[in-house]
């Protein structure tokens, strides 16, 4: 059984609900959103004009406005991605999106619903929702308007309120399987503001032990002895050895460091989660910073530079061939006899 989802954020001046609505209509740099899944977006209430709905709906009412008032309140509406089951798949080089459409067409309406009754459906101006992101959510954004005024208090006011509209909201999706968090729990309402706050507290603890990588040591690399006669044979041995052990050890740290970044990152994104909301992860996008998947994908690309420790590692299996008398040469990752710079036209060591 999965859990219904519902934050809120308070819209205060135009500039708030503009940057909404670049958001809701895609007009600005959405980093979890695919632009090829567009497509499957719709808008159910109100228009690309999110300013204009709410201002259209002020106006109507008659309402004065005064200095501090709450405009409007975004309502984020979701539940665990598990319980719709959305993915892509491709076909014919064309993205798809397959899922419950059920059971998505079912928790819309029953959301559109629960909204009229709670607020009045002439004060829900705008119903937007989203597809293209890796957890299909709604974006309900609604006029608090209660006895001819604005009253967002009346609505949102106190934990009290935020504790039954969560109930509330959970007894209009139950039918669809999907259950209220703990109530009662040590957990509270967020707003989305302190939703993202708690997802950058959640990184801290874990990106210093993320940081903290060990110094890579290469394996000694074991040369017999020179024989007194037929050198020359021993030479071409030692050769072929090092350059083959430099490489398999190369490869080796490589594989060693891309397993470390990616069990650094799984520990993040787990982090984050259990910090936030069981089952649910990368549903909300942060609109005014980076992204938590940015910032997962400027970490990897800090841990992909990792040329610094692959060349300390080459350094020292120089140190190795000078002990026995030989050169590491980079340009043709072959090796030389100390002192001698010409190679025969098999690119092995000139005598």
């Amino acid at each position: 059984m999965g859990f219904a989802i519902l934050r809120t954020a308070k819209l205060t001046t135009a500039g708030n609900i503009g940057g909404l609505n670049a958001h809701l209509t895609r007009t600005m740099d959405v980093p979890n959103a695919d632009p090829e899944l567009a497509r499957y977006n719709s808008r159910p209430i109100g228009s690309a004009d999110l300013w204009g709905d709410v201002r259209q709906r002020i106006e109507e009412s008659g309402v004065k406005v005064r200095k501090n008032a709450v405009l409007a309140v975004e309502h984020l509406i979701t539940a665990s991605p598990e319980v719709f089951g959305y993915k892509v798949r491709d076909t014919k080089g064309k993205k798809e999106l397959y899922g419950n459409v059920d059971a998505w067409k079912e928790f819309e309406t029953s959301a559109q619903k629960w909204l009229f009754e709670r607020y009045g459906r002439e004060n829900v101006v705008n119903f937007t929702v989203h597809k293209d992101e890796s957890t299909p959510h709604i974006h309900a954004v609604v006029v608090p308007i209660l006895d001819n005024k604005l009253n967002c208090r009346a609505y949102l006011g106190g934990r009290e309120k935020m504790s039954e509209m969560q109930t509330s909201f959970a007894q209009a999706v139950e039918h669809i399987g999907l259950q209220r968090g703990i109530e009662g729990s040590k957990a509270k309402h967020m707003e989305l503001k302190e939703f993202y706050g708690i997802t950058e507290e959640a990184k801290k603890h874990i990106l210093p032990a993320y940081y903290k990588s060990s110094a890579y040591v290469p394996e000694r690399l074991e040369l017999q002895e020179p024989p007194l006669i037929n050198r020359s044979k021993w030479k071409e041995t030692a050769e072929s050895q090092v350059n083959q052990e430099i490489k398999r050890q190369l490869e080796s740290q490589r594989a060693h460091l891309e397993k470390q970044n990616q069990e650094r990152l799984r520990d993040i994104k787990q982090a984050a989660d259990k910090s936030i909301l069981r089952d649910y992860s990368s549903v909300l996008e942060k609109r005014e910073a980076k992204t938590l998947q940015q910032k997962e994908n400027a970490l990897k690309a800090k841990y992909e530079g990792r040329n610094a420790m692959l060349e300390q590692m080459v350094k020292r299996m120089e140190q190795i061939l000078k002990a026995v008398g030989l050169k590491y040469n980079h340009k043709d990752d072959t090796v030389q006899e100390l002192g001698k710079q010409n190679h025969n036209k098999n690119g092995g060591i000139s005598r």
